[in-house]
């Protein structure tokens, strides 16, 4: 087994405990004809700072696993189980198993 198949499987343990705690979300993800049920994590007030340290705002971002969606693109929609619907608008975030993403409503 290699780093990459590590990180994405003690990710996908970690998103199921986190669904089952209520701490993730169950989601499809929609983009050029694919839809693929998948489990997120949502941040609706994630930080983001100058380079002086000031916070200049508060974004809704949402970590997807690349074990579920491999290669996750821009204007690509998430579907959540509770109604709200996300559209992925810029990576900030990624590693071997995640990727980050700010998203905006709608």
């Amino acid at each position: 087994m290699n780093q990459r198949a590590f990180l994405q499987g003690m990710d996908a343990a970690i998103a199921d405990a986190f669904l089952d705690m209520g701490m993730a979300d169950a989601a499809q993800y929609q983009a050029a004809g694919v839809d693929v049920p998948c489990r997120v994590l949502v941040d609706r007030a994630a930080q983001f700072f100058e380079d002086t340290g000031d916070i200049v705002g508060r974004r809704t971002v949402v970590t997807i696993f690349l074990a579920e969606v491999p290669a996750p693109m821009r204007g690509a929609l998430l579907r959540l189980a509770s109604g709200d619907v996300l559209r992925l608008d810029a990576r900030v975030e990624a590693d071997e198993s995640m990727q980050k993403w700010v998203v905006t409503h709608g």
